[in-house]
């Protein structure tokens, strides 16, 4: 990136100094991340800075150790795989879990109630799943705490 263009990306940058985010001003994407234009090409507002500070993207991924998409401080900016933004989501709970989960059939009050009236005995995982309308290999999977992990 040239001295003009390093300008007027930096005139886009807001410095918080709470958080030490450089918060992008400027256009973003619906997922919150910056948009910067080079000669009629755009780019992501924090690869673009990651690169310039010498930070080897290619084919890698630019990951946010503070949690903020409009963030474009190079301290906050990690290279890595898609596999290493994944379970930094999931490190940080940001995953889409329980009734959060569009796919889920459940609330967790309904997972609360089928572990409750298990543990009370005489009654089956089959007629557990039945009653919520769950596969028995789920509901067996919600009983043994290994779905629903999180209550």
């Amino acid at each position: 990136m040239d001295a003009n263009a390093l300008s007027r990306f930096m005139d886009k940058v807001h410095k918080d100094p709470d958080t030490g985010c450089w918060e992008w001003t400027a256009g973003k994407d619906r997922a919150g991340y910056g948009a910067f234009r080079i000669n009629n090409k755009t780019y992501k507002s924090h690869r673009l800075i990651a690169e310039h500070h010498g930070k080897d993207i290619t084919d890698k991924v630019v990951r946010h150790q503070c949690d903020n998409p409009g963030c474009v401080n190079p301290d906050h900016l990690l290279t890595g795989t898609q596999a290493d933004n994944i379970q930094d989501m999931m490190d940080r709970g940001r995953h889409a879990q329980g009734s959060n989960n569009g796919a889920s059939k459940l609330t967790e009050s309904q997972v609360i109630a089928m572990r409750k009236k298990y543990k009370s005995g005489g009654v089956t995982i089959k007629s557990i799943a039945e009653q919520n309308n769950v596969s028995r290999d789920m509901c067996g999977r919600i009983l043994k705490n290994l779905a629903w992990r999180h209550i």
